[in-house]
């Protein structure tokens, strides 16, 4: 069952696919075109998520499946919860929070990232890459300046030209390549600084 809903300038489009049993889930595929100067906000669980040359801004929130997200001209709030996301072209800023997932993102115009237990692939961030980490893994190449606290989480990161503040604990902090000023503390853990 497919629902739309336009309330306030807002189109709201709901699917609902009950099964019969034995059968649990169905897939749903949507497509649809969104006006150029339209926001866009995806709330989804279970199931994979595309979206491609977004006009203004966009909001995901993804649970059990995969994200892609190419080319938004302004900015983006992404939710993942137990997924992937692979980001790649966001004019603007990109506000992630990541679960147990893995997400890879190339070319932002700054970036805040909030992870726990996963792996975090980052690049071409122009200005400034704000991190809380946890219990996972990064791997940073390019961005204007680097702000990360973490725990348990090795950090690679290359790049920076405007200077890095690193905290973590109980692992492995190594900067390459890092200009202005470094500011790295770290608790029963390895700093290489090249």
């Amino acid at each position: 069952v497919v629902r739309s809903e336009l309330a306030g300038g807002v189109l709201k489009v709901s699917v609902r696919a009950p099964s019969p049993f034995p059968y649990r889930s169905q897939r749903v595929l949507l497509r649809l075109r969104i006006p150029a100067g339209a926001s866009l906000a995806v709330a989804n669980h279970e199931g994979d998520v595309i979206v491609r040359d977004a006009g203004r801004d966009v909001a995901i929130e993804q649970e059990n499946g995969g994200v892609v997200l190419e080319n938004a001209a302004a900015g983006v709030r992404l939710v993942v919860r137990n997924g992937t996301a692979g980001i790649r072209g966001v004019a603007g800023h990109a506000d992630v929070e990541a679960d147990h997932a893995k997400v890879s993102l190339a070319d932002a115009g700054s970036l805040r990232l909030d992870g726990r237990h996963g792996e975090f692939s980052l690049s071409g961030v122009k200005g400034d890459a704000r991190l809380k980490l946890a219990y996972g893994q990064l791997r940073l190449d390019g961005a204007g300046r680097l702000e990360a606290d973490a725990r348990h989480t090795p950090i690679e990161a290359r790049r920076v030209p405007g200077g890095a503040t690193v905290a973590d604990e109980f692992a492995t902090v190594l900067l390459e390549e890092i200009g202005g000023d470094i500011r790295v503390s770290s608790r029963s853990g390895l700093i290489d600084l090249r």
